[in-house]
């Protein structure tokens, strides 16, 4: 249908809320919105591989498979060394795929404005209805939307969607494949609000006062001239009360042109901010003859915000330092298709981190993540590129980057304005120094009230943005006194490298040429266990410099903005880099594991960043074979003083470390390891302890959710843990848990964490990970208890440790858990081999732990009612002591000119 758009200006200053009507007049009292959003998420048919017939309106997809979306479908496969896009798309499979869903149109439908709207899809997708073809989308990055309205008929119609890609690699890390983001229908009257066509920012904030600014585009068919049309702007608070309202009158002479702001004076608006993410909401009403004809709400906060050169950033005229991280989109064993309720969980463990800004490195993330940082409390730079030249074949920016950046950058902006969280705009990732595109230019065409930056990007942006060189020792500080002018942000600062439950107390650097030096926590080694590919958890294993180090220099420097470090939560892919081999699928980039399980740095960052009283300890107690071998010890709190117990006797009050951290040299004696904090008044604040972990006995089952809602999309994450008797856990285990599902519920994987284990995301298994791992589940539409059990042979498999030669105990475990309704009784039962043989009904019941002493494969059949629910079987064999070590541990600080020659 031919349209013409106008873009309309108008201004609306806020109304206190105590001067705000306690009763609107009903002409102000928002009625339902004509228009209508459809979610359409449910039954897609998907098929892997390319069928080129699919497109047609007839087609015959009965045999392909029903899903709903969001849908990753490289994370269901299986991790090969074969598959194309090797270590850097973290060996799992992509290629083409197709996607088909018959919906049905409605008389009154063909009278309107029908589109269709995708959240995400990754890549190169191309969109059919009824077999007309509307368009391709190359980057998977951006959502973007299609006009279906005069290819529509009465009845069944079908959206066929063809997602291309094989070229591999995509992208430097793990992209997914498929329909990733949320699809919705949106139908309006012919004469409507046009999508991304509203603006609304803050324009003045002073003293108990707010005036707001809001342009709108409006789609009208071109037989519109003469129509007399009003538009209505209706602002409420938090309350539902409305705090300002404005009628614009549109009359056919003055369409085309801006309307002049009007401005009243009002008083006390609430404004946004991290600690205080209050929104306003905007309705905007067209009407036409007194009709209201389409209406569209947007949710915005009112704050102000400003980089100054000297000061750093400035919120709504206060100082803040930006305590941010960087993320890519990703969630687990979901891939890049995350649910809703599983990014939520994962935003909130970040701001419990004292987390209060994202980049969304590199690329933008999913309007539903907008929406969460705008009502929980999040900055966001919002990023649309990696590069725009090629950094690994077949990605984006090799391919379509030339053609196609005016057209992202277009939809990226118009998207995302409204969204309070978002303060910057980032351009690039490590692009270049300068904006040789005048990129810049062109965002601020669609939005000038934000600054632009780039990963390491410092001429043609208004925020220069460092990444990796500015963490050598006095490179910002010499651009600081060349640039004064030039405010700074760390887009990438600092990097550092964990792997939850591993400990080394040597040094290791990933650059021995620029580093900043700090204290060893030791520099003989004592710990052997592991993978090479792990990285140490005492802060220790770094490119440049520590977190201690880098946070700092940022919270002393008044003229650093903040940082946003590498990274939040682990990822996988990008695995290839520094001699990562098969079967690595992951660096360790994160302060939170691919399970989503915090790491000791995601507490070191608390006792920075947040002000709650609290104390953390690290390493845990349970060091098998190590008695009286010296262990540092280290605690990270907020608090002024804190001690430490072994067995009850105090080794010492300690204030913190130049760097903010409390350590001691503890000769190692199983037992109670404890911390008590005190505050400012000496007083007892916080306390934790670490018990020596006997035997694993048990598996210890928790679920964030026991009451699942029956509406396909709510979710639960089961925690599995190995412990002992007393319910400790045991942080050496690795064996083997099997998970059984009763009850209307999917598992959507499972993930423990391990960067080098490439166990499938949805095989109903995993190994506990240094004693953890965890489950994730998703309610279908049907009612009824669901029920997890977990089962798993437990023990040391390796008969010849060194840490504890001699017969081994074995237990077989069983747990239970509830995700919907009280856990129904039932009688359990374990039935078990030690020959390899498969166990039966008849085989030996087991009641109790034993001990092995040969090498043997322990099986046990679990029967829940008298019917097998799991089989498992575990290998108890014995094999030569291995001492993990790694030459690029240091022996010594950077003062040995052998060590940075031996290992470059």
């Amino acid at each position: 249908m031919p349209v013409k758009t106008y873009i309309l200006l108008a201004a609306l200053t806020l109304l206190s809320p105590a001067n705000a009507p306690a009763k609107p007049p009903a002409a102000l009292l928002p009625s339902p919105s004509p228009r209508t959003v459809t979610n359409f998420d449910f039954d897609w048919k998907f098929k892997l591989g390319d069928v080129p017939a699919a497109s047609a309106e007839v087609f015959d997809d009965s045999a392909w498979r029903t899903l709903d979306v969001p849908h990753d479908w490289s994370i269901e496969g299986e991790y090969k060394e074969t598959n194309p896009g090797g270590a850097v798309s973290a060996w799992l499979p992509a290629g083409v795929g197709w996607y088909r869903k018959e919906f049905t149109v409605s008389p009154r439908m063909l009278k309107q404005d029908v589109s269709i709207f995708f959240d995400g899809v990754f890549m190169n997708s191309t969109v059919w209805i009824n077999g007309f073809e509307l368009g391709t989308e190359p980057y998977g990055s951006i959502s973007f939307f299609y006009d279906l309205s005069s290819h529509l008929h009465e009845g069944k119609n079908v959206i066929a969607v063809r997602v291309d890609n094989q070229l591999q690699p995509a992208a430097r890390w793990y992209t997914g494949s498929g329909i990733y983001g949320h699809v919705h229908l949106l139908a309006t009257a012919p004469s409507h609000i046009s999508q991304w066509g509203t603006f609304v920012r803050t324009a003045k904030v002073e003293p108990d006062l707010a005036t707001i600014a809001v342009s709108t585009a409006l789609t009208l068919p071109h037989d519109a001239a003469g129509t007399q049309r009003t538009l209505r702007f209706l602002v409420r608070d938090t309350q539902d009360r409305v705090v300002a309202s404005q009628t614009l009158p549109l009359h056919s002479s003055s369409v085309p042109d801006e309307a002049h702001p009007l401005s009243l004076p009002i008083s006390q608006p609430v404004l946004w901010s991290p600690e205080h993410p209050t929104l306003y909401t905007l309705r905007i009403d067209l009407l036409q003859d007194k009709e209201v004809v389409d209406s569209e709400e947007t949710s915005f906060g009112i704050r102000t915000m400003s980089f100054d050169a000297e000061k750093g950033f400035l919120l709504n005229g206060q100082s803040l330092k930006i305590r941010g991280v960087g993320d890519h989109l990703y969630g687990g064993p979901m891939g890049t298709a995350v649910p809703d309720g599983i990014l939520r969980r994962r935003l909130q463990l970040l701001k419990d981190m004292g987390v209060n800004a994202i980049r969304t490195s590199h690329n933008p993330h999913t309007p539903y993540f907008y929406d969460l940082c705008d009502r929980m409390g999040f900055l966001v730079m919002d990023e649309i590129y990696d590069g725009w030249k090629r950094k690994v074949r077949n990605e984006y920016a090799d391919r379509f980057y030339k053609s196609q950046w005016h057209h992202d950058v277009r939809s990226w902006v118009l998207r995302d304005r409204n969204h309070a969280s978002v303060f910057a705009w980032s351009i690039g990732n490590e692009t270049g120094l300068a904006d040789v595109n005048h990129m810049s230019e062109y965002v601020h065409s669609f939005d000038p009230t934000r600054p632009t930056t780039g990963g390491m990007m410092t001429d043609g942006v208004d925020l220069s943005g460092w990444n990796g060189p500015g963490e050598v020792a006095g490179v910002l500080e010499k651009y600081h006194a060349e640039n004064p002018s030039v405010p700074i942000v760390l887009t990438e600062e600092p990097h550092t490298l964990q792997t939850r439950g591993f400990y080394r107390v040597r040094t290791w650097w990933r650059d021995w040429t620029h580093f900043t030096e700090f204290p060893p926590y030791g520099t003989q080694e004592i710990f052997f266990d592991g993978n090479q590919w792990y990285n140490s958890s005492y802060d220790n294993a770094v490119i440049r410099e520590t977190v201690r180090t880098a946070w700092k220099r940022t919270a002393t420097t008044p003229w650093i903005s903040g940082e946003f470090r590498w990274c939040g939560f682990d990822y996988i892919g990008e695995a290839a880099y520094k001699g990562g081999h098969w079967p690595v699928r992951a660096e360790n980039f994160g302060v939170i594991d691919l399970a989503a399980i915090p790491k000791d740095d995601y507490f070191l960052y608390q006792s920075f960043w947040t002000t709650a009283p609290m104390v953390h300890l690290l390493p845990h107690w349970t060091h098998r074979g190590m008695e009286g071998i010296v262990i540092p010890v280290v605690a990270y709190s907020n608090q002024p003083e804190v001690e430490l117990f072994l067995n009850g006797k105090s080794l010492g009050r300690r204030k913190p470390e130049p760097l903010g951290d409390f350590d001691w040299q503890v000769p190692y004696t199983p037992g109670e390891l404890k911390a008590i904090a005190y505050g400012a008044n000496g007083q007892q604040s916080a306390t934790t302890s670490f018990q020596t972990a006997g035997s694993p006995t048990q598996i210890k089952l928790e679920s964030d959710n026991t009451s699942l809602r029956p509406n396909r999309t709510d979710d639960a994450v089961v925690t599995f843990t190995v412990a002992d008797k007393n319910g400790v856990m045991v942080p050496w285990n690795m064996n083997r848990v099997d998970f059984a599902v009763a009850g209307p519920a999917r598992l959507l994987g499972n993930e423990n964490g391990d960067p080098v284990d490439v166990t499938p995301n949805q095989a109903p298994y995993r190994n506990a990970f240094y004693g953890m791992g965890r489950g994730f589940y998703q309610a279908t539409s049907l009612d009824g208890p669901i029920e997890i059990t977990a089962g798993a042979i437990l023990g040391d498999t390796d008969l010849g440790t060194v840490y504890t030669g001699g017969p081994r105990q074995v237990a077989i475990a069983v747990s239970r858990v509830s995700l919907r309704g009280p856990l129904p009784r039932a009688r359990m039962e374990i039935r078990y081999s030690l020959d390899g043989s498969e166990p039966n009904a008849q085989s030996p019941l087991y009641t109790a732990p034993f001990l092995i002493e040969e090498e043997t494969t322990v099986r046990a059949r679990v029967f829940r009612d008298g019917k097998p629910i799991l089989a498992l079987s575990s290998w108890f064999r014995r094999i030569d002591p291995t001492f993990v070590t790694d030459p690029r541990w240091a022996t010594d600080s950077r003062t040995d000119p052998n060590s940075r020659r031996r290992f470059p």
